[in-house]
């Protein structure tokens, strides 16, 4: 009995790369035709927190540690929204990316 002549993926890959460049030209281009209505989909309304930061105290190497982040709540604030600004920065990156 005969060994069956080993075959390839060559011309499926081929075939398939080609579909997938097509389609992301289709997809890019129509991204560009609807630029417009993305506009405001990075657009973050973040509401105001209404709780308050925690303030405990415990026990370390037989000393007791206050830590109390009331007096930082600004700056943390601020923080807050650099860190969803470019959260959001990375997510327009990643959906329009060609």
């Amino acid at each position: 009995m005969a060994q069956p002549k080993q075959g390839n993926w060559d011309d499926a890959l081929t075939t398939w790369e080609a579909k997938v460049a097509e389609a992301k030209k289709e997809f890019s281009e129509k991204i560009k035709e609807n630029a417009d209505q993305l506009k405001g989909v990075f657009d973050l309304k973040l509401g105001e927190g209404g709780g308050k930061l925690p303030c405990d105290t415990f026990v370390v190497w037989k000393k007791t540690v206050s830590l109390c982040f009331t007096e930082y709540e600004e700056k943390l604030s601020y923080l807050r929204y650099a860190l969803m600004f470019m959260a959001s920065v990375l997510a327009a990156f990643v959906i329009l990316k060609e």
